[in-house]
């Protein structure tokens, strides 16, 4: 009986010990499940992020200013005594007066009839009296004898002249600043690139002539390999007989730039030396060049150059057995050498040779 009371005792200390154990083990879940559980308020706080600020924007370039042009430019031209001389002319002139065909022919091939107020006209090519005529352009008069008094009531803001009227820049000076061109008959083709360049340079027309003088110049170097070797003698004719030029005159880009031999090159005048038509037949080129000055001045009663070469003697030279004699448009070659337009034309004449 005592021991059954033990026992009983022994039960319910047993039970009680594993009530507390369990009650403390649940106790123990339950702290641990809530100290898990995310404290949602500071989580809420910690996340929410800063406004940003934002980045300072990069200044923005200023413009950049478009280029000013000039007002004025200087380039070279000649005094009255023909010195190389610096003259101060306005860029872009809006009022030209020209007495020069070269520089006419310039200004119309480039598209500058509109800005030309007076221009010398007697005698001009027919390319450039026409389009005198459509830019109604007023007529001052020959290459030496022009109208000044009607010059100087143009109130031109530049004049070109020419090789012809040199010497009267003192006078054509007090009414603008005058550009005369004239050509290095000694290294005729180089000079024309440059009096080109720089009539264009006053007109704002630089980067225009260049594709022009690139073209001219592929020409000019096949015509070199076309020349080499070949002998030539270049005629005038005036006043009713035939002279010879040198490789200094007038029309001597054949020689010095094509590369002719010209077999008269120790003559050196402008107009040339006056020779008989037995010179031509004992000198016996390859080639006869004629340019006819009687028809480019519209000389009354002349006779022409075809009609003057064409006799006993100059029909026994091998230049006409072979078709060789080569007559040069008179106006170009005479009135025009060196211009643009010219040019071209120029050099037509000489490829014909070789055709």
């Amino acid at each position: 009986m005592k021991i059954k009371k033990l026992l009983a005792f022994g039960l319910v200390i047993t039970t009680s010990f594993s009530l507390v154990a369990c009650s403390s083990s649940g106790g123990s879940d339950s702290n641990s499940t809530s100290s898990s559980k995310p404290d949602t308020t500071q989580s809420a706080t910690a996340s929410t992020p800063e406004p940003k600020s934002e980045p300072e924007k990069a200044p923005e370039p200023e413009p950049t200013p478009e280029p000013v042009a000039p007002s004025t430019i200087v380039v070279e031209g000649y005094d009255a005594e023909k010195n190389i001389i610096d003259i101060e002319v306005p860029y872009m002139p809006e009022r030209i007066v020209t007495i020069d065909y070269v520089a006419l022919d310039l200004l119309l091939e480039l598209g500058y009839g509109d800005k030309i107020v007076g221009a010398a006209q007697s005698g001009l090519p027919a390319y450039l009296a026409e389009a005198c005529k459509q830019y109604n352009i007023p007529d001052l008069g020959g290459l030496k004898e022009y109208d000044l008094e009607q010059m100087m009531s143009l109130e031109p803001d530049v004049i070109f002249s020419s090789g012809r009227t040199v010497s009267a820049y003192d006078t054509l000076t007090m009414i603008a600043p005058t550009i005369a061109t004239s050509l290095d008959y000694d290294d005729v083709y180089n000079s024309f690139e440059e009096l080109t360049r720089r009539n264009a340079s006053i007109i704002g027309g630089e980067d225009q002539v260049e594709g022009i003088l690139a073209d001219y110049a592929k020409r000019v170097e096949k015509l070199q390999e076309q020349a080499e070797g070949k002998t030539m003698l270049l005629a005038i004719v005036t006043g009713g007989s035939i002279n010879t030029l040198g490789n200094g005159s007038r029309g001597s880009i054949i020689g010095t730039t094509i590369g002719f031999e010209n077999l008269a090159e120790n003559v050196d005048t402008t107009h040339g030396d006056t020779s008989s038509y037995e010179f031509f037949l004992d000198v016996d080129p390859d080639y006869i060049f004629v340019i006819d000055r009687d028809t480019a001045n519209s000389t009354d009663g002349a006779t022409s150059a075809q009609e003057l070469l064409d006799n006993e003697i100059m029909n026994q030279t091998q230049a006409f057995q072979n078709d060789n004699i080569i007559y040069l448009e008179p106006n170009i070659w005479y009135l025009v050498e060196g211009g643009l337009t010219a040019m071209d034309v120029m050099l037509s004449d000489i490829e014909s040779a070789f055709k």
